[in-house]
Parts: C-alpha cells; sequence; structure tokens
C-alpha cells in the first residue's frame, strides 16, 4: 500500500458527516463545532495530520479517553451489569477514519479480505453471516453431513 494521503476534500467529508449527537472528547471539543466549521478547519487540520503521520507521532491528548459506565439491562447494583465505553479526541477519530477508509479501500480492491468477512467491512452485517451459515447447514443437513458433492447412499 502507498502512503495514506490526507487531502482537505477527505478531511472535509469525515467532518461533515460527524455526528452532532456524540459526546466531545477530553477535549472538549463538540462534535457540532467540528461539522460546522469543516470548510475553515479541513485545511489545518489536514496540514496537521499529514504533519503528524510523516513523524509517526500521535498528540498525547489524542490517546487520553474519557471512560464511561454504560448499564446492560438488569440490575444496575451489579457491578457486572455494566460495559464501559472510551470517549476519545475527536480529532484522532477523524484521522483514524480517514487513514481506515483508504486502508479498507486497498484491502478490497486488492482482495486481500476474505469474502467470508462480515464484521467490519462495507456492505456486510450480522444478517449476512446469518443467511450464509443456514445456507450451509441446510445443505450440510441434506447431505446427511457427507462433504458436498459426495453423493448419498455410496
Amino acid at each position: 500500500m502507498q502512503e495514506v494521503l490526507f487531502t482537505q476534500r477527505s478531511v472535509r467529508k469525515v467532518l461533515l458527516s460527524l455526528d452532532v449527537n456524540k459526546s466531545s472528547g477530553p477535549d472538549g471539543v463538540p462534535p457540532i463545532v467540528l461539522k460546522t466549521c469543516a470548510p475553515e478547519l479541513a485545511p489545518v487540520l489536514t496540514r496537521l495530520f499529514r504533519y503528524s503521520y510523516s513523524l509517526g507521532i500521535v498528540p498525547n491528548s489524542w490517546k487520553t479517553a474519557l471512560v464511561h459506565p454504560i448499564p446492560k439491562k438488569g440490575d444496575r447494583s451489579d457491578p457486572s451489569n455494566y460495559r464501559f465505553i472510551a470517549i476519545t479526541s475527536l480529532f484522532s477519530k477523524v484521522m483514524e477514519t480517514v487513514i481506515n477508509s483508504q486502508l479498507m479501500r486497498y484491502l478490497e480492491d486488492h482482495q486481500l479480505i476474505s469474502d467470508r468477512q462480515y464484521g467490519f467491512h462495507r456492505g456486510r452485517s450480522a444478517g449476512d453471516l446469518l443467511d450464509y451459515l443456514t445456507h450451509r447447514w441446510v445443505e450440510a443437513v441434506e447431505s446427511k453431513g457427507l462433504p458436498l458433492g459426495i453423493p448419498v447412499g455410496r
């Protein structure tokens, strides 16, 4: 894979796609600010991302996370009934999204992701996996567990 390219267009696109209902990270910058100011911020952030990537250094503030417990269904007094989420800087999420987009495009274009990869794969879902598994189970039952292509009764 070639170098990751940070363009103003790709950075602006990610900024404009931010969910304004999500929380701010530890830096306190709300997503509505980044989204609203995307045209003005894209050139500056593009330069910052390029510089960070070229040095191989991520700002320490981007490595900090706010960890919040989220209750699962059930007894809220039971500590095991919580899952934890880490809220990180939106700047790092924007940079990660630009990198991930190019990496996934490269992997897909060069067929380096298995056709059986369902998680984190554009256009695939858990429902697709269930369809595939159900199909395979039906085939196995119909062939009485024999490898496919071997006639039953031999």
